[in-house]
């Protein structure tokens, strides 16, 4: 029964790389449209930079998220490099202020700007924005908040990051599953259930760990542990060794 589910799973995972393939293509071609208008709307007009940049900037990491779909079974020809997690942190944490309703607080503390890490920055943007957009899910339209919390803990060489929320929670029966893959509690409309399980890979991938507390009707908190690296890291050998441990 166990191989016959991992071959199903296995088949679903076929079945989404096939359909990922076939509109990637189509879907390149609406994002370059974008960012093309975009640019040249960028040219002829300076009076709303910021809101044409963004526009550009989400079309450009829209791209970068159509390889990674590609590349979903192949993480190690992802891209990594020397990453300030905290300059991460709060770009995602504004970037979602403008996509969820206006009811949620986003509430950002960071502990120390020192934060860097190596790895994929596409990557750790998709985990951290699915997280803040499952804990704007678990809200909903009532009032709520969103804490972030990233610290740096020099002598044990981690980086912490808490994403808690007053949401809904979690029901205790389904918590050993959540990070299963397509298990999902929303609405078969809202989404794959691939979220937290692509959380955790991307996490794992990074030499990290992510693990949860939540009570039903009274929020939850996911704390994600990553190696902190040398800010100084200058020595060709030494930054390309890092790169052989993320993979």
């Amino acid at each position: 029964k166990k191989l016959a589910f991992e071959l199903q799973q296995s088949q679903k995972m076929d079945a989404i790389g096939s359909l990922a393939s076939g509109i990637a293509h189509d879907f390149n071609n609406i994002l370059s449209i974008i960012i093309g208008s975009g640019s040249l709307l960028k040219s002829k007009d300076s009076s709303d930079l910021e809101n044409i940049n963004n526009i550009i900037n989400a079309a450009q990491r829209a791209k970068n998220l159509i390889k990674q779909i590609l590349n979903y079974s192949s993480p190690n020809k992802n891209k990594s490099d020397y990453l300030d997690l905290s300059k991460i942190v709060n770009e995602i944490a504004s970037f979602i202020k403008q996509t969820i309703p206006s009811t949620i607080n986003i509430n950002v503390s960071v502990g120390d700007k020192d934060a860097f890490m190596f790895g994929d920055e596409t990557d750790i943007h998709r985990c951290i924005l699915n997280l803040l957009t499952n804990s704007a899910s678990a809200i909903g339209n009532s009032k709520g908040n969103i804490d972030i919390d990233l610290k740096v803990f020099k002598e044990e060489k981690i980086i912490k990051l808490k994403i808690s929320d007053d949401g809904i929670g979690i029901k205790a029966e389904i918590k050993s599953r959540i990070f299963d893959p397509f298990f999902s509690t929303k609405d078969k409309s809202e989404g794959t259930g691939l979220g937290l399980s692509m959380v955790q890979r991307i996490i794992k991938d990074h030499k990290g760990q992510i693990s949860f507390k939540s009570e039903y009707n009274n929020g939850s908190t996911f704390e994600i542990i990553f190696p902190l690296t040398n800010k100084n890291i200058i020595n060709v050998e030494e930054k390309n060794n890092l790169k052989e441990l993320s993979r």
